[in-house]
């Protein structure tokens, strides 16, 4: 029987300036020692001009290497970003893990708003109503249970 875990982690959007103070979230998931990243990310990064701006929220799953870098997602280190909380174990974490692969590329389109909440803030004025990275992660694991 594989073992298999799931993590949500997290980073800040940019090493430095304002955008160091705002999370990005993900989920590490890993089935037998074979590790991937689930996670939401916007169309378009840096955004286009309006009404377009960073586009739709895309949905991908990404391998990690066995170096432990995310090709996909360079700025993702499954090894080294804090741990939101997580879970391990046997059939049913490893179930839990393919029904969020499912949901992963069954995940709607939908609008990429970097600020949810705030939808009078000029900048997110085309997006209002779209979700982020974080609630892409909760969505998906609210999901699974």
């Amino acid at each position: 029987m594989p073992s298999c875990s799931v993590e949500l982690e997290y980073r800040p959007v940019a090493p430095t300036g304002l955008l160091s103070y705002v999370n990005h979230a993900y989920i590490d998931v890993t089935i037998g020692g074979a590790s991937s990243i689930i996670e939401g990310l916007p169309q378009f990064n840096p955004p286009i001009s309006p009404p377009t701006l960073w586009g739709n929220l895309t949905s991908n799953v990404f391998s990690v290497s066995t170096s432990g870098t995310v090709p996909g997602d360079p700025s993702d280190r499954p090894q080294g970003d804090p741990i939101a909380g997580g879970v391990s174990g046997g059939a049913s974490i490893c179930a839990d893990i393919q029904s969020l692969l499912a949901e992963a590329s069954s995940f709607p389109t939908v609008k990429y708003n970097p600020v949810p909440g705030f939808p009078f803030t000029p900048i997110v004025q085309y997006n209002v109503g779209g979700i982020n990275s974080n609630t892409y992660a909760w969505l998906l694991l609210t999901g699974v249970g």
